[in-house]
């Protein structure tokens, strides 16, 4: 569903805008943290996108600005999106052992909130994803899950930043690469929840701590010869697109 069926409330917003916003109400109580918190790490004063009549990111908007025509691109369909996992606990330990979720890297409260909106800003900007996939490893697992819903996430090994042999990281980085160069549905887009050395091994490209922070997404059009970088998109971005209304 798209702002262009969206009935206007009381207030005079989307209906779908309002029940984002509620969405995120229920995930800050639930989680113990304030909006503002969570904005906080998920928007840094994020500069607001133009939208069009349907309460898309205008085209206009998109030829200015690289955050906009990246999320065009999103809810057109028919990319590859590597999400990294939201922000973790540095302090707790990172064995990677599958069966051991205690001694895995956790999610911090805020991680767990930067993957809930981002979800909610999925469905309010109308980006459908078809698969999603992630990582075994408890941090990628909960943030496709709080995203997207525990019932539409597979788990896979491939996405997993845990291999111990060079046998492995081979058959690992092969499939990633096979996943990143096949079309979804149309009008859907692939989400792949997963680890920022794995993608790096992947596609043999350095994707820095600066430019894939925390919850952000590199997106790709999966071209048969090979992915092809869209660019990458931060959170606040998304959830700037989102907040407009």
């Amino acid at each position: 569903m798209s702002y262009a069926h969206a009935e206007p409330g009381a207030e005079g917003r989307p209906r779908r805008l309002r029940d984002w916003h509620r969405r995120v109400a229920r995930h800050a109580a639930l989680f113990a943290t304030g909006f503002g918190a969570a904005l906080a790490i998920c928007v840094p004063l994020a500069p607001a996108i133009a939208s069009d009549k349907d309460g898309r990111p205008g085209v206009e908007a998109a030829a200015e600005d690289p955050d906009a025509a990246l999320i065009l691109r999103l809810q057109k369909g028919g990319v590859v999106v590597f999400l990294r996992t939201a922000e973790t606990d540095e302090t707790s330990p990172d064995a990677r052992i599958l069966d051991q979720r205690d001694r895995q890297r956790t999610l911090t409260r805020g991680g767990r909130m930067q993957a809930a909106i981002l979800g909610a800003a999925f469905e309010t900007l109308d980006i459908r994803p078809g698969r999603v996939l992630s990582s075994p490893l408890s941090r990628a697992r909960d943030t496709a899950e709080l995203a997207f819903g525990r019932g539409d996430v597979e788990v896979t090994r491939i996405l997993g930043n845990y291999c111990r042999t060079a046998g492995c990281e081979v058959r690992h980085q092969a499939a990633i690469q096979g996943l990143l160069t096949s079309p979804p549905p149309e009008g859907r887009v692939t989400v792949l929840v997963g680890h920022r050395t794995s993608l790096e091994r992947a596609t043999g490209q350095a994707f820095p701590e600066a430019e894939l922070p925390d919850c952000s997404m590199a997106v790709f059009d999966p071209q048969e010869s090979g992915p092809r970088l869209l660019g990458i998109l931060e959170p606040h971005a998304l959830l700037a697109a989102a907040a407009q209304g």
